[in-house]
């Protein structure tokens, strides 16, 4: 009963004070300052933040007072009230209201004992406010429309003696940013440039983390940071971006990138065949492996008696990177290397490989010839030839014997380089006339006599003993 009746005197005392303050002009200096301090001024939506009337009596006895303060209910909703320190912690709450639908707060406090002057300054009350989600950025104002006060006497403070400070709230949903590179997920290697597209009220700085750990703060557009990743271990890593605005709201964005400064591996280059031929093409095969972000691509670079280099790119099947060089006359100096790319960027060259192409077999027949060069029916000739291998390298040489074009003998030899073999075949003919020999494209003839009759043999016999015969009786006589 006794706190209603106090309650009931200040509501009264405060409700005269109010329409004789309205009602009553002063010509004296303002003394007394009230003003909005809010302890953020900028705020996101769905933010509690709180605004403070202080009051600076300036060597007045404040026993009491009113408020009254207009917001925007579309924008802020008040939560609580709370009475501040101005009255030493002693007040009572006589009139608190809030009108939502117009943004109203009345607030009425009073001291409960004796006020003695001067009152230090201090908190009238402390507003609480929420900011409704998808309020437009913008700045609003919290204005004090009403301010009266009571001295230790309880007689009303002058109105012209009080000074009003009110305040804007400004709605920041805080900048906007995104990492435009790297991309998320993606393998990186050596120095890297994050760029973001970064908007807000005025952006004051950039802060990067690195597994959640500070790499660096930029402080002017367009907010790039060179990021060296080589300080970092092969694998997975958070970039975590901070961006914040001209009154310190700030947001974040985050991306996962997989780190790989190490290069890929050759396990085997070679070619084939291992000892080309002259006009032989050649295939280079190559075998490599990266643990990390996988092979990329495979450059051949190959160059024939140290003249230009030629890039040919290498393609990859079952396994194994491929590529060919074209066929080189013989003697030529073939040398090669090969570049390898992974995913992440990292490249590597192979050792240099050389090899001088090999001259081909060359063979020739140097010896040809048929004895005896007549014979009788039946009887064999001999057919020598000899062979010489010109080039630098063992290869097969395939003699085939045709005589009248029929294939009388065939043999392959085996000649290294510049070695040379004798051969013989032997042949003969079934009835007299000319025989044609050809092997690999050289001809020869021989020839097969006719028999002589028998009775002519008789006949010729007979006439020599007879001329002998003759010869001796002549001598005789």
């Amino acid at each position: 009963m006794i706190r209603r009746y106090y309650v009931d005197i200040i509501i009264l005392i405060l409700f005269i004070f109010s329409i004789s303050s309205a009602y009553n002009v002063y010509s004296s200096s303002s003394e007394v300052k009230v003003s909005l301090t809010p302890d953020r001024y900028a705020v996101k939506p769905r933010d509690e933040f709180g605004v403070n009337v202080y009051v600076d009596p300036d060597g007045y006895g404040v026993s009491g007072g009113e408020v009254r303060l207009k917001y925007n209910p579309t924008v802020f909703k008040i939560l609580r009230t709370i009475p501040g320190n101005l009255f030493g912690g002693n007040s009572i709450e006589g009139v608190c209201t809030v009108n939502e639908s117009i943004g109203i707060l009345r607030c009425s406090l009073a001291r409960i004992g004796e006020t003695s002057a001067p009152t230090s300054p201090g908190v009238f009350i402390r507003i609480l406010f929420l900011v409704l989600g998808g309020s437009k950025e913008e700045a609003y104002h919290i204005n004090l429309t009403f301010v009266g006060l009571a001295d230790e006497k309880f007689n009303d403070i002058p109105r012209n003696q009080i000074t009003i400070i009110n305040t804007s709230i400004v709605v920041d949903n805080g900048p906007s940013i995104s990492i435009l590179n790297p991309m998320s997920n993606e393998y990186l290697s050596g120095n890297i440039t994050v760029n973001l597209n970064v908007t807000g009220y005025g952006i004051s700085r950039v802060e990067y983390y690195v597994d959640k750990q500070l790499a660096n703060t930029v402080y002017t557009p367009p907010y790039s940071y060179i990021w060296n990743t080589k300080r970092y271990s092969d694998g997975l890593h958070m970039i975590t971006v901070v961006a914040y605005d001209k009154y310190n709201i700030s947001n974040q964005y985050s991306i996962e990138v997989y780190l790989d400064n190490t290069p890929p591996k050759i396990v085997n280059l070679t070619h084939y065949p291992t000892q080309p031929l002259e006009n032989q093409g050649i295939t280079i095969k190559l075998v490599a492996s990266d643990l990390g972000s996988g092979m990329k691509n495979a450059t051949l670079h190959y160059r024939i008696d140290e003249k230009e280099w030629i890039d040919v790119p290498m393609l990859f099947e079952n396994g194994v990177w491929n590529a060919d060089i074209p066929g080189e006359r013989g003697g030529s100096i073939v040398e090669y290397y090969v570049t390898l790319y992974d995913v992440a960027g990292n490249g590597v060259d192979s050792p240099l490989h050389k090899f001088i192409v090999e001259i081909s077999p060359s063979f020739e027949v140097t010896y040809f010839t048929i004895t005896p060069g007549e014979i009788g029916i039946g009887k064999p000739v001999n057919i020598t030839i000899n062979v010489v291998n010109n080039g630098e390298v063992t290869g097969v040489y395939k003699i085939v014997v045709k005589v009248n074009g029929t294939i009388e003998a065939e043999k392959n030899i085996i000649l290294s380089g510049g070695e040379e073999k004798t051969l013989v075949f032997k042949v003969a003919g079934d009835k007299p006339g000319v025989y044609q020999v050809e092997i690999n494209g050289l001809t020869r003839i021989f020839k097969v006599k006719k028999p002589t009759e028998t009775w002519i043999y008789i006949i010729a016999v007979i006439i020599a003993i007879a001329i002998s015969s003759s010869a001796i009786i002549l001598k005789r006589k």
